[in-house]
Order: structure tokens, then C-alpha cells, then sequence
């Protein structure tokens, strides 16, 4: 019982931290924005294996897992120094203004907190969408289902993760949720009909 409280303070204190270092929509956009790129950058590399017949699913998985490594550690790292770049300039105008040291205070603590969620954030985003993409090609080479199948398992995945991050994105902007739905596909289908355009071959033949 004392854990469930505890565990509902943090986030209360997480949420106020947010709050007060308004860092809320900031969190929204990174998250659809780099949601988004994971699950481009895993459509290409879905895309490259399906064009190559002889490349193994464990390759492009784990080319897949490499490259969410590789944005994982960028994101936190860039966001984070950049965040907190930001808002040190920004706690030192305040202290120019208040003619006081917010060392210590609740907004400085805010505003840090709020820098290490937004780059965990930031990284975690392409992680999960590439991991959510490529879910039906782990789970088909256990169960030992045929490289095409898994592939298009993927593939299928991966279009539908982009279809409802659009559908997020319309929620957040209170706009319509189908069109933005429709328009974060057309960016997948756009870039397997450039495949297709170079010689694809393969599962997109």
C-alpha cells in the first residue's frame, strides 16, 4: 500500500514539475515526432531486407535494434543538454527579473526534471515504435512462420503505428483525426513506392 502511495506522489510531483516548467506540449511533440522517425527509420530498413531475398530476419532485426540503440543515446544526450541549455538561460532571465537565486527553489527543480524526462522521452519514442514494428518478426521467427510473411507482418504493423501516431497527432491538435491518420501513412507508402520505383523486388515485387 505504502508503494501504490509512493508511487502516486512521484507521478503527482512529475506532473506538477511539467507544469510549472511547461513542458507538457514540448513532451507531446517530441514523442509523436520521434515516434515517427523510429517508425520510418524501421520502414526502411523493412523495406531493404524485403528488396534483398537472401538477407536473414535476425539481420534486419538486428540491424533494426542498432539503430534504436543509435537514436535512444542521441536523443537523451541532445535533448538533454539542449533542454538544459534552454532553460539554465532561461531560469537566469527569471532571476534577472525576481532580483532573487532560485538555486534550491521549486521552479529550478521543475525546470531540471523536466529536461530529463523530455530527453528520456525523446529517445524512448523511436524505441518503442521500432520494437512495435517489428514485434510480428520476432514473434514469427519463434514460432517459425516463413521470412514473407513476417516481413509483411511487419510491414502491416509498422503502416498501422503510423496511422495512429497521425490519429495522436489530430487528438493533440484537435483537428481531424482521420486526415492526420491518413496523412502520416501516406508518408510510409511514399517511401515503399520510392523503393518500388528503384527496382524493388523481393515481397514488394
Amino acid at each position: 500500500m505504502d508503494g501504490d502511495n509512493n508511487r502516486l506522489s512521484i507521478l503527482r510531483d512529475i506532473k506538477l514539475y511539467l507544469r510549472i516548467a511547461d513542458a507538457e506540449g514540448i513532451l507531446r511533440r517530441y514523442a509523436v515526432m520521434n515516434g515517427f522517425d523510429g517508425a520510418m527509420t524501421t520502414l526502411g530498413v523493412l523495406i531493404g531486407s524485403a528488396v534483398f531475398d537472401d538477407i536473414p530476419l535476425g539481420y534486419t532485426i538486428h540491424t533494426v535494434l542498432g539503430a534504436s540503440l543509435a537514436m535512444f543515446v542521441s536523443g537523451v544526450w541532445s535533448v538533454f543538454l539542449i533542454e538544459r541549455a534552454e532553460r539554465a538561460r532561461y531560469l537566469r532571465k527569471l532571476e534577472k527579473v525576481l532580483f532573487r537565486n532560485l538555486d534550491g527553489s521549486l521552479i529550478k527543480r521543475a525546470h531540471i526534471v523536466a529536461s530529463m524526462i523530455v530527453a528520456l522521452v525523446d529517445g524512448s519514442s523511436p524505441v518503442l515504435a521500432s520494437l512495435a514494428s517489428i514485434a510480428p518478426m520476432i514473434a514469427g521467427m519463434i514460432l517459425q512462420v516463413s521470412r514473407e510473411l513476417c516481413l509483411i507482418g511487419s510491414l502491416i504493423c509498422n503502416l498501422t503505428l503510423l496511422f495512429i501516431l497521425g490519429v495522436i497527432l489530430g487528438y493533440i491538435s484537435k483537428g481531424r483525426l482521420l486526415l492526420h491518420g491518413i496523412m502520416m501513412l501516406s508518408a510510409g507508402l511514399v517511401a515503399i513506392t520510392i523503393m518500388m520505383m528503384l527496382g524493388g523486388v523481393g515481397v514488394l515485387r
